[in-house]
């Protein structure tokens, strides 16, 4: 199957390189099918807030950082500037809706190996298989990559 539009959703670690290079092979020629996405977690830090004077101020920085690392990555494989897209709230649900949004074909995305599905999967790639409307493919990541 020709895959017209993919999603390929990274974590901005060293192991996106690994992700973004299948979604690029499985694109071929076509990177302008590739959508590049970064999902940042709403923060956690509620109790904490009363401490922090400027929270917005925090929050903006994350995603003007993310967003940096996302088009460097992106950038890397050509992926167009229009294709590049941060969004923030509950990762899995967001990269779904995301690709459902753009009627992609294909998700992309890593999965830790380590033991039990949840764990082998990791929670995001076990819950975007779980909820995706299309295609997904999970690219072995981490610590036990070596055959």
């Amino acid at each position: 199957m020709k895959y017209e539009r993919i999603v390929v959703a990274i974590d901005l670690s060293s192991e996106s390189t690994k992700i973004l290079d299948v979604a690029a092979s499985i694109a071929g020629k076509n990177l302008s099918a590739v959508h590049a996405i970064h999902v940042v977690e709403p923060m956690a830090i509620y109790p904490y807030e009363a401490y922090i004077p400027d929270m917005q101020k925090v929050k903006d920085e994350i995603g003007a950082e993310s967003k940096k690392q996302l088009r460097e990555h992106a950038d890397r494989i050509n992926i167009p500037a229009s294709n590049q897209q941060l969004l923030m709230g509950p990762p899995a649900s967001d990269i779904c809706r995301y690709a459902a949004e753009c009627d992609a074909q294909l998700i992309v995305l890593g999965s830790h190996g380590v033991s039990g599905w949840r764990v082998l999967l990791g929670s995001t790639a076990n819950s975007v298989i779980q909820e995706a409307k299309c295609d997904v493919l999970t690219v072995r990541v981490g610590l036990d990559t070596k055959e």
